[in-house]
């Protein structure tokens, strides 16, 4: 059963105020190891025990997260405990959640065993082995865009790639995203105009009205806000 925990230490809340209105970390603690540390992070010392994340060169074009690499207040439930105000990141390149210790000197990965569920940005993420269409899909996290009738699903992933340029290799992140439709406990493909229309049944003509109407695109750079806006109008036809 999971319950509520809303408090952080003492020592935590302060330090990370002071981190905040300074706009600088806060110093380190002595070398102590986990007894010091606990000390800092109060009653969230659990969040805070797992490995580092990796890091990446700073001359790498892009970021390997969802959406973008700031890390974001949000609520987690971790370990039957709820969580909330914890600044966390999805890393889609290890498909990984990360945390930010309280004096904002490390990035942790959570066991992804786990985490419950994880909500910011006005997504809620999970780890989960859905079934498809033909079988589970890939097991990892999932980030749900849109509840109601018809809850749409996210799943992005980024690899690392490079490419020349003159005498300089440039590398970079390369993000490939697969968007689905939960509906009647499967995930079904919904990553193209065909594709979602085919699914929404019943109602082509308006659609089709509606995103001639609204100028919606379904390229690579519009797909996302085109796809939760003929859902959320279809759902709006079938109350």
């Amino acid at each position: 059963m999971i319950r509520e925990k809303r408090t952080i230490g003492l020592v935590g809340v302060l330090l990370l105020a002071w981190g905040v209105a300074s706009g600088q970390a806060a110093p380190p603690p002595p070398d102590e190891g986990g007894i010091v540390y606990t000390k800092v992070a109060g009653s969230q010392a659990a969040l805070y025990t797992g490995r580092q994340e990796p890091r990446y060169p700073a001359y790498w074009e892009g970021h390997p997260y969802l959406t973008t690499d700031e890390f974001l207040t949000g609520t987690l439930a971790f370990d039957g405990v709820v969580y909330p105000e914890v600044w966390m990141r999805l890393n889609t390149h290890i498909d990984e959640l990360v945390v930010l210790t309280p004096d904002q000197r490390l990035m942790i990965v959570l066991p992804a065993d786990r985490v419950a569920y994880a909500r910011m940005n006005g997504m809620e993420i999970r780890r989960m082995e859905p079934m498809g269409e033909k079988g589970t899909l890939d097991a990892g996290y999932y980030a749900r865009l849109r509840e109601g009738k018809y809850p749409l699903w996210k799943r992005a992933r980024k690899s690392t790639e490079r490419r020349t340029e003159g005498l300089e290799m440039i590398h970079f992140f390369k993000e490939s995203v697969d968007y689905y439709l939960e509906i009647g406990g499967r995930f079904v493909a919904v990553n193209s105009k065909r594709a979602l229309l085919r699914r929404l049944e019943g109602r082509q003509a308006e659609l089709n009205s509606f995103i001639k109407r609204q100028q919606l695109s379904f390229n690579k750079a519009n797909r996302e806000a085109s796809i939760l806006a003929v859902v959320a109008y279809y759902e709006s036809l079938n109350p």
